[in-house]
């Protein structure tokens, strides 16, 4: 799985940047949602086969996935602010704080609480995608589109593509009281039909658009959801190797290749349902190599990392000046520094969370 969520993160980087060699694989939008299947794959797994039997597991859990995902997010928030100001002092352009020097006299004192909340805490970053800030009251709005509206909220989030890790940070609050296999087993599916139902009735109302459709919780937990039938196929298939790698390769190539496959109505939702269904097969051909779950950690700091790498790099080095060998710039550095944090930050911290189950056992 590890090379798989890699190749995923990849995948955004380059949404939020150029292609690879031609290649976009599936798109930044598609691989956020593929990870949001493989979340509630994992999250099935450990709640049932790790967490279940602990005394006070809902604590356990949700104070191991904070742990699991604010350090990283905190440390490229930190560094990035940091890099803005020192960009900004030297050269006079801000970054990621570019928001605030150039709006800062727009914002009320409840909006500047709202963004250092959703900024250092996560939780309603998806929020600034469905709001306008009005320049006469300096209120915000409910907007229809929020590309219309100036200036853009979302660009007062640091890490931008965090809005992601907010919906994760929801779904791990109420995966403990669904997923639990043998306790709420109607509960997941009768979720699971209403979040598709929702996801039906706001299409056939016309609200098929970004971020309607694609950035509120009730709209994607079918996708965490999806990941737990997954888990369902996993305990079916975990004993048996005859299709695993057969599917492993299937679903990397239509990653890589989705772009260059032909379009046709429904091809987004049958990838995710090719993710759905081929996850537990490339877990089950994975989850005893060591290489591979190395590799799987830096998926989530190459995720949050990405897109203050490309800020710096673009503004240091035009795109235009490696031609085809800039992509590839960008996803070594972005890379190494994955391998870095992860290195001299997150290893001390992943043992700290694998030694408080160990210890609640």
């Amino acid at each position: 799985m590890g090379i798989f969520r890699v190749l995923l993160a990849i995948a955004v980087l380059m949404g939020h940047s150029v292609p690879l060699l031609g290649l976009s694989f599936c798109g930044s939008a598609i691989a956020v949602q593929a990870f949001f299947i493989i979340s509630g794959f994992y999250m099935s797994l450990i709640l049932n086969e790790k967490y279940l039997n602990h005394k006070n597991y809902y604590k356990l859990f949700i104070t191991n996935r904070f742990l699991k995902i604010f350090p990283a997010y905190w440390f490229v928030f930190i560094i990035s602010v940091i890099t803005s100001l020192l960009v900004y002092f030297f050269k006079g352009d801000a970054l990621n704080l570019r928001f605030y020097f150039q709006n800062f006299t727009l914002l009320n004192f409840s909006s500047i609480i709202y963004f250092i909340f959703t900024n250092i805490f996560i939780f309603f970053q998806e929020t600034t995608l469905f709001f306008g800030l009005n320049n006469n009251t300096h209120n915000f709005y409910i907007t229809e589109n929020f590309r219309n509206t100036s200036p853009l909220l979302w660009q007062g989030l640091v890490v931008p593509q965090a809005w992601t890790l907010s919906l994760e940070l929801l779904f791990y609050l109420i995966a403990p009281f669904i997923i639990i296999q043998n306790k709420y087993k109607y509960r997941i599916w009768i979720l699971l039909s209403l979040s598709l139902v929702l996801n039906v009735v706001l299409y056939l109302n016309g609200v098929s658009f970004d971020p309607w459709i694609r950035r509120i919780f009730p709209t994607q937990l079918f996708l965490f959801l999806a990941g737990y039938v997954s888990y369902i196929i996993y305990q079916k298939i975990k004993l048996q190797k005859k299709w695993n790698l057969i599917i492993c390769i299937a679903l990397l190539s239509c990653t890589i290749f989705y772009g260059n496959i032909i379009e046709f109505y429904g091809k987004h939702y049958l990838y995710l349902f090719l993710v759905m269904l081929g996850t537990p097969f490339v877990f089950n051909l994975t989850k005893t190599n060591n290489f591979d779950r190395r590799v799987g950690n830096l998926s989530y700091i190459i995720y949050i990392l990405h897109i203050f790498i490309v800020t710096l790099v673009k503004y240091f080095v035009p795109p235009d000046t490696f031609n085809y060998s800039y992509p590839f710039l960008l996803i070594v550095i972005t890379i190494i520094g994955s391998l870095i944090i992860d290195q001299f930050v997150l290893e001390k911290i992943e043992k700290i969370r694998q030694a408080r189950v160990a210890n609640a056992s």
